[in-house]
């Protein structure tokens, strides 16, 4: 007997590759919240995230070309542009960090390709763990706990190196809770 034309997502029986594909992907959102040092534990979890969804299977799909060739257009401009100001080690750092955050975006386009509602599920929990955290921890270094290490100028950072980066690190969480409070969930 099949599944009634009203449920939309059938409950999916999961492999293994993929379960651990999705506690992964889980895992190195939650470590988004921790860049205090470098490499941050997002940066180290960058690999096992990737290795472990690409056992578990991603899906190239059409829609995706755009922004992977996008995406490579405006990185090869960075590295172009690096052979003049070769001697800036800012500029450097700027090429490689868009690089890193250019591959995450493709990697997140192909990760979501294939059973997209339940690794989106498992990236949300532990994006909004990640940010309940940061945010008990910013509203506890504004009041003073653990010195100066969880401020920056009196505003509040967490483990953020710039309360810039902190605030909108939590707004994405905030809409989504609020989502899920006006749909019920």
């Amino acid at each position: 007997m099949s599944a009634p034309a009203t449920d939309a997502y059938p409950l999916r029986r999961t492999a293994v590759s993929e379960t651990v594909a999705r506690v992964v992907l889980g895992v190195f959102a939650f470590s988004g919240s921790f860049v205090l040092f470098e490499p941050s534990p997002y940066e180290v979890m960058f690999i096992p995230a990737v290795l472990f969804t690409m056992m578990a299977g991603m899906t190239v799909r059409s829609a995706i070309l755009p922004l992977v060739v996008l995406m490579l257009l405006f990185q090869i401009g960075g590295v172009i542009a690096l052979f003049q100001s070769v001697e800036l080690p800012r500029a450097r750092t700027y090429v490689l960090i868009s690089l890193f955050m250019g591959a995450n975006a493709i990697f997140y386009a192909l990760a979501l390709s294939r059973y997209p509602l339940e690794r989106f599920s498992a990236i949300k929990r532990g994006y909004i763990l990640s940010a309940v955290l940061a945010a008990l921890l910013g509203i506890a270094g504004y009041f003073g706990v653990m010195g100066d290490t969880l401020t920056l100028y009196g505003r509040a950072k967490a483990l953020f190196k710039d309360p810039n980066v902190y605030a909108p690190f939590l707004i994405l969480p905030m809409i989504l809770l609020l989502q899920d409070m006006l749909t019920g969930r």
